[in-house]
């Protein structure tokens, strides 16, 4: 049973509960995991840790990290398990019963289909890599989708009969301010993870549906995948490693 009783909210915007205080770092940190669903402890370390002042200046983000969350883990805000990117075991965080009262609804029971879950962290790997990209340009990143949230927006509103085809929806879109001839632009830079298992056809279509896209960034799991996204779309792609 999902405890959804509302946190108290202190005067500086944190959150109260009977047995953690939650920070303001701390609610920005749960409303990604329940938007994400699953994300590895180490994504979630670089993104909100790597500015973290430690006491004995010696700890890792990753180590202040894993230590925080545990404590949210204890007070059921988050789950921490393992999954396997297809390459290693690694540490993720899934909302837990209570992220309820943080994010609203019931994120606890939204979920990443098991054969989904690869495809999943992988494609986490390459919106941070995008935003990385970003923030080297000097512009600054508004917010990532996934697919699954592309797929509700483009719908909403909107009737769907069966035939109807609607334009691909990439992995994620990541929403980012870059200055562009001295003006400050809004752009859509979409992310698309590939496999081996893309048929041709496949990437040439989400290639052209792109199109509406001001960028895309292509990703690839092996070299030769990343030659034949080069060779088909005439677009760099970067191999994640």
């Amino acid at each position: 049973m999902i405890d959804k009783s509302p946190c108290d909210v202190l005067p500086d915007g944190n959150c109260l509960s009977m047995d953690v205080v939650l920070t303001l770092r701390d609610i920005a940190l749960l409303r990604l995991v329940a938007a994400f669903r699953v994300v590895p402890l180490d994504l979630l370390a670089e993104r909100f840790f790597t500015t973290e002042l430690n006491e004995d200046m010696e700890r890792a983000p990753s180590a202040v990290c894993r230590r925080r969350l545990r404590r949210l883990a204890q007070a059921r805000y988050v789950q921490l398990g393992v999954e396997h990117d297809g390459r290693a075991h690694r540490t993720v965080a899934r909302p837990g019963a209570r992220a309820a009262c943080v994010v609203g609804g019931e994120p606890a029971r939204r979920r990443i289909p098991a054969r989904n879950r690869v495809h999943h962290i992988r494609t986490l790997e390459a919106i941070r890599a995008v935003e990385r990209e970003v923030h080297a340009r000097g512009g600054n990143v508004i917010e990532a989708r996934l697919e699954h949230q592309l797929r509700g927006l483009e719908q909403r509103g909107r009737r769907v009969r069966p035939g109807d085809k609607l334009p691909s929806c990439p992995d994620a879109v990541v929403v980012a301010d870059l200055t562009f001839g001295g003006k400050l632009t809004r752009v859509e830079i979409a992310v698309e993870y590939v496999t081996s298992k893309y048929t041709d056809a496949n990437i040439v279509a989400k290639h052209e549906s792109f199109a509406r896209f001001h960028d895309v960034f292509w990703f690839a799991d092996r070299p030769h995948t990343a030659e034949r996204v080069r060779r088909l779309t005439g677009a760099s792609c970067a191999v994640l490693p």
